[in-house]
């Protein structure tokens, strides 16, 4: 299934209200938003993250955090393309931009968890 469809079926989930607010976005106004744009995909899957993690490290629910991801995340690929993308720390805001993501000893959730998903 595209990614269209996926969210589309997402968009269903949502509240009439919502979507009737998404519906009618006026993509002339794009520019105005791309900032924010970016920012919510990143939040998101960080939200999702945190979930998984709080259901491993507080609740005690999984015995390995690989095997917590697997269960909890069908869109890995996604997932982990959103993560390389954050620049949530210090460290990644003053990077070379020819350094890869994973050259820097960073401790921050989105780093980490790009770890376990390679």
């Amino acid at each position: 299934m595209g990614e269209i469809q996926l969210l589309y079926k997402k968009i269903l989930k949502l509240p009439d209200s919502v979507r009737n607010i998404i519906f009618e976005y006026n993509v002339d106004h794009r520019k105005n938003f791309a900032k924010t744009l970016k920012i919510i995909p990143l939040n998101g899957v960080v939200s999702r993250i945190n979930y998984i993690f709080e259901r491993y490290y507080i609740h005690n629910e999984y015995e390995y955090i690989q095997h917590a991801l697997d269960l909890n995340l069908d869109d890995k690929d996604y997932v982990y393309k959103i993560l390389k993308t954050c620049s949530c720390c210090n460290m990644k805001k003053k990077r070379d931009k020819r350094e890869t993501f994973f050259n820097i000893n960073c401790l921050c959730l989105c780093h980490d968890t790009c770890f376990f998903l390679e």
